[in-house]
């Protein structure tokens, strides 16, 4: 009796402080999933890839139309990732279905890969590469007709009071059908985020290219809106993009993503 009595009262403190050990990794591991957003809807991309072996679906709809006209256009934008290894991620995506002008049309694929190059450190920001290809895809004139390639370098880096900012520097070599000729392009976005709530994201973004066509000059776009956390999974947001400099397109967008 007096054996079983000291086994039970060392037995207990142990179940104890294994359910805690086991509680406290679990809460790690739920919070590790709830810090997830998806690379929509602003330009930017982030430098994290997905988790190995998950799949991520972002997809949204577009609706604006140039100042001054009345014609109206729609874009739905889609973007597929996949984590194939670690620091790894396959990324298939594009404008979707594109109606302009009365038309639908389909547009370009893009192919790429992400690479989580760097964590951030104290000083330094999460890095992240993206090479990638715009396959000739589109309908009835609706894109490229020819293969153009693309490389991005992604940065992250968190700011004090729940900022974080996110900027790309990227680089096209463009092809130009009715000038039958390539031109370099660099491509740019910096990006403003702010965490209000645990599931609410706000944000607001700078982006643009260096030249549109040969012979012309660049063109600067803003945009802003939020992400809210519907579940650990899945991620709705909304907001709009205006054009600055040669450029007078002006939408709204809202969009969905989710993780399997």
């Amino acid at each position: 009796m007096v054996f079983c009595k000291t086994r039970n009262r060392t037995l207990i403190p142990k179940l104890v402080w294994l359910l805690s050990i086991c509680y406290y990794e679990l809460g790690n591991q739920a919070r590790g999933e709830e810090e997830w957003l998806p690379d929509r809807p602003d330009v930017a991309e982030s430098a994290f890839v997905v988790s190995t072996g998950r799949f991520q679906v972002e997809m949204g709809i577009n609706i604006g139309e140039a100042r001054g006209e009345k014609e109206t256009g729609i874009i739905t934008p889609f973007l597929f990732r996949y984590g194939f290894y670690k620091n790894f991620e396959l990324r298939v995506g594009g404008l979707g279905l594109i109606r302009d002008e009365g038309k639908t049309n389909f547009g370009d694929l893009d192919l790429g890969i992400k690479y989580h190059l760097l964590d951030e450190s104290t000083w330094i920001p999460a890095i992240g590469l993206i090479p990638q290809i715009t396959l000739p895809t589109a309908s009835r004139d609706a894109g490229s007709d020819s293969v153009d390639p693309r490389f991005f370098l992604t940065f992250d880096k968190d700011l004090p009071l729940d900022f974080a900012i996110e900027w790309n520097v990227g680089f096209g070599y463009i092809d130009n059908p009715e000038d039958s000729g390539r031109f370099f392009q660099v491509l740019y976005a910096v990006s403003l985020g702010r965490s209000l709530l645990k599931p609410l994201t706000v944000f607001a973004e700078v982006y643009g290219v260096s030249k549109v066509e040969p012979g012309e000059g660049g063109s600067i776009n803003t945009d802003f809106g939020l992400l809210f956390r519907l579940s650990k999974n899945v991620v709705i947001d909304l907001g709009a993009d205006f054009g600055i400099t040669n450029t007078n397109q002006q939408n709204i967008f809202i969009g969905l993503s989710f993780r399997l």
